[in-house]
């Protein structure tokens, strides 16, 4: 089974090459199946210093399991659902 989820999460990476992008740092501590960027702001509007962003995702498990008890993650998960 699989949990989709709204995250609060921050930028990573420093944007300066393909090896280092910016991305959001939950995809990094617990990667999901698939996600995609809700914030719903042009991504040319915000500035990764260290603004952050809102993403839709679908978690396996245990790794939703993981997300969920990380105090680093406490009160940003915004939403979940069985996928």
């Amino acid at each position: 089974m699989a949990t989709r989820a709204q995250v609060a999460t921050l930028w990573v990476g420093t944007g300066t090459t393909a090896e280092d992008p910016h991305r959001p740092k939950v995809t990094d501590d617990y990667p999901p199946q698939t996600w995609e960027d809700v914030t719903g702001t042009p991504a040319s509007n915000i500035v990764p210093s260290p603004n952050g962003l809102v993403i839709e995702g679908v978690w396996d498990d245990t790794a939703f399991a993981a997300l969920s008890a990380d105090a680093n993650y406490q009160g940003a998960i915004i939403w979940s659902e069985p996928a």
